[in-house]
């Protein structure tokens, strides 16, 4: 698991503590459901004798109780699957002769699906290399087979459509690159035999000059860094859709939406 996560400790601490308040919730509510039926006035102000208490009034009472009880445990199994067990963890043992059971493939399927990940602050992820360094950032887009370089320089007058970002739009991209991840353990990453860029990433300094770049391809949902320094995020199944409407969001339509 990536450092960071919350422990299992902490998780099953707050997991079990919303059970309790759920449980108790659902009891507190049944109680004042009895206690408003038992001191119910009529309308000349004299207690209704009609809500003397008998079996069928304990009966009733008892069946709601039991019917909160099982609505909170509703609530409580919900909560389990999209919180408590959101981080399945999985042996990372090398496969038996034949492969991983499949029991194990199924959780380790799910694991690829894109999870909110403890967040994040964004003053953190600007220490992170290479925003550190940044004096800006761009989104582009370009129609050649790659990020037109010369003499390890990108070359400006060959690319399509140049976004320069905001703090705001700084902060929502790398929120979808670090605060986004993987469900769980992940045994088998899916290699694709394909890569036609039409986008990238920028990192400009303070001298105007690039000094690192992520290139992107949509398409074939792969990218290249510039330097092995560069941490792009977990690539969990919707991450590209998410980063591709970042660059949409900031107006780059070709390679996006748009190509030839």
């Amino acid at each position: 698991m990536a450092a960071g996560r919350w422990s299992n400790l902490q998780q099953f601490a707050i997991h079990r503590q919303f059970q309790l308040d759920v449980i108790n919730l659902a009891a507190a509510e049944t109680i004042k459901l009895y206690i408003f039926n038992r001191l119910q006035l009529s309308a000349d102000g004299t207690q209704n004798t009609a809500t003397t208490p008998s079996r069928n009034v304990v009966r009733y009472f008892f069946e709601q109780l039991l019917l909160n009880m099982k609505i909170g445990l509703i609530v409580i199994i919900l909560f389990s699957t999209t919180s408590y067990g959101q981080f399945r963890k999985l042996d990372t043992l090398p496969p038996r002769p034949g492969g991983y059971p499949k029991s194990v493939l199924k959780i380790e399927k799910e694991n690829h699906k894109c999870v909110s990940l403890p967040k994040k602050s964004f003053s953190t992820i600007l220490k992170k290399y290479p925003f550190n360094n940044a004096a800006k950032i761009q989104l582009v887009s370009f129609k050649v087979n790659n990020l037109p370089l010369e003499n390890d320089t990108v070359c400006y007058s060959k690319l399509f459509e140049v976004k320069t970002l905001t703090l705001r739009q700084i902060d929502s991209l790398t929120n979808v690159m670090y605060n986004i991840g993987f469900g769980g353990t992940i045994l088998i990453v899916q290699e694709i035999n394909c890569y036609n860029p039409r986008n990238a990433i920028l990192f400009i300094d303070n001298t105007e000059k690039v000094f690192e770049f992520i290139e992107i391809c949509f398409e074939c949902q792969q990218t290249v860094n510039s330097s092995d320094k560069i941490d792009f995020g977990e690539v969990c199944n919707e991450k590209f859709s998410l980063i591709k409407q970042q660059f949409l969001s900031a107006g780059i339509n070709y390679g996006t939406k748009i190509t030839e």
